[in-house]
């Protein structure tokens, strides 16, 4: 499969953010690799966009810099808070041979026959691996046929997965990936719908506000206090 170029320009760490964004680029820097220190650069925004869409975690990337590639994985981009937009962009330089640890997305495909047939609940634990692999070796994504789960005994584990030559997990092999969990009973529902019910009626209970406690508080001293005004009063009247 043909890798994607992303076109660069080197970028002088002096120069502002804002102007490099005014012209429509995005800052990014590249290092790791057999580079020594870090290069300041920027993309097109447009292209990065749209590049973005396609790119995970494991996609490697030919990053042209005035006329010379270099290979890369993207390991951070930075967005907006409120509109999304792309403020910054992390590259990794990688080099051919030499393995690197990156995560790969898990992607399921098909129908479990035991959701489709008995009304089971699909449970996804992992979307995604720790892997070590050079970067020629590297794929954007492992798919995981749900057929495979054909009763509610099997559990697809990450050392179930399908890795292509050349790539080797470095997660947890027994953790789960995927399973089947058998349909909750109408009791079962019931239970748990009368448990939320409970739980939201207390809460709302506790949040309620005190009113009038105050104010009858107040009227109880004014009442106690003309009570004894006229206590007084008749005591005086002797």
């Amino acid at each position: 499969m043909e890798r994607l170029t992303m076109n660069a320009e080197p970028r002088e760490a002096s120069q502002k953010i804002d102007d490099v964004r005014a012209e429509d680029r995005i800052p990014a820097v590249i290092y790791g690799g057999k580079r020594e220190g870090a290069m300041s650069l920027s993309v097109d925004r447009g292209q990065t966009v749209k590049a973005l869409k396609q790119l995970t975690p494991s996609t490697v990337v030919d990053v042209d810099i005035d006329g010379k590639k270099v290979m890369a994985l993207i390991t951070e981009i930075q967005r907006h808070p409120v509109t999304d937009d792309v403020l910054h962009v992390d590259f990794r330089q990688v080099e051919t041979g030499i393995p690197v640890k990156t995560k790969i997305n898990l992607v399921f495909t098909g129908e479990s026959p035991v959701v489709k047939n008995l009304g089971g609940v699909l449970v996804v634990n992992r979307d995604r691996v720790l892997v070590s692999s050079a970067p020629e070796n590297l794929v954007s994504q492992i798919e995981i046929d749900l057929a495979t789960i054909s009763s509610f005994d099997i559990t697809i584990s990450i050392k179930d997965l399908p890795l292509p030559e050349g790539v080797e997990i470095i997660d947890d092999l027994t953790a789960s990936v995927a399973l089947v969990q058998m349909p909750k009973s109408k009791e079962e529902i019931a239970a748990e719908e009368a448990a939320e019910d409970a739980s939201d009626a207390a809460q709302a209970a506790a949040a309620a506000p005190v009113t009038g406690g105050e104010k009858e508080g107040e009227e109880a001293k004014e009442e106690g206090g003309d009570a004894k005004a006229d206590a007084a009063e008749e005591k005086d009247a002797k």
